[in-house]
């Protein structure tokens, strides 16, 4: 219980559950927030570029802490990315994503990298990435069928820490 510091992030923890969580740049803007909304067993999750929110998604969380405790030890809750993801540009809706234990199960999300960004794009049975560079100029498109087997494709560090 109580409030703890790791290099630049700020948690808040009762009971072993996470109750808010705030994550700083070098310069200390804020990089995201994450809120327990108990009701609703879930974490309201904000991610800001430069104090603009550029995602929003919500993911359901385990409130036992016995279990939970459990849980994380056995694997990173991020190979199990489930939420639904709401891009922004300059303040307006520009895309969502659902994903499914990292999976995107349908629509289209943008991720920035470090020479430019990458898509996601799910049609069909099939999610396709394609890699810009920073002139919006397409260098790579790939097509892969999804499966059972799949390799997961998006964690939650995939909005957490975009290159700036």
């Amino acid at each position: 219980n109580g409030k703890f510091y790791s290099d630049n992030t700020e948690s808040i923890y009762k009971n072993g559950i996470l109750l808010e969580e705030k994550n700083f740049t070098n310069d200390r803007k804020l990089r995201y927030e994450k809120k327990l909304i108990e009701a609703q067993k879930i974490h309201d999750v904000k991610v800001y570029e430069d104090g603009i929110m550029t995602y929003n998604y919500k993911t359901k969380i385990n409130l036992d802490p016995y279990t939970a405790i459990e849980a994380a030890s056995d694997i990173s809750d991020d190979y199990y990315f489930t939420a639904e993801v709401t891009q922004f540009e300059k303040g307006k809706e520009k895309n969502k994503a659902s994903f499914k234990n990292g999976i995107l199960e349908k629509g289209k999300i943008e991720v920035k990298t470090y020479n430019g960004y990458t898509e996601y794009e799910r049609k069909g049975e099939w999610v396709i990435t394609r890699e810009f560079d920073e002139n919006k100029t397409l260098n790579k498109e790939t097509k892969e069928k999804v499966t059972e087997n799949m390799y997961v494709i998006f964690t939650e560090e995939n909005l957490l820490y975009q290159e700036n």
